[in-house]
């Protein structure tokens, strides 16, 4: 089970003390921001990946040999993608920290 903390909480651990609010909601805002851009960086390949099983498994449709190796083709490169945008998110996190910081 992991431990959850809000960007406040983040802020304010790293720098052991209460900041003062205006910095503290910039701070929040920015952190929100990047957020957001990552969750949609991820959404873009889970998206793709889940149409085009989705659409493998259609009983209504009959794919050719070629379209379905195409539309595994296609998830394996968005599941890649999104297995590197996962691998790196580390990294991400702690550099806006220290941004954020500096």
């Amino acid at each position: 089970m992991g431990v959850s903390m809000n960007a406040q909480s983040v802020i304010e651990v790293k720098h052991r003390h209460p900041l003062p609010v205006p910095v503290r909601e910039e701070t929040r805002q920015r952190i929100d921001g990047i957020m957001s851009k990552l969750v949609h960086d991820m959404r873009t390949p889970l998206t793709s990946i889940l149409g085009f099983s989705t659409s493998l498994l259609r009983d209504d449709v009959s794919w050719t040999e070629d379209e379905k190796t195409e539309f595994l083709t296609l998830i394996v490169q968005e599941a890649t993608h999104l297995a590197e945008l996962l691998e790196t998110l580390p990294h991400h996190v702690r550099y806006s920290i220290n941004e954020f910081s500096a």
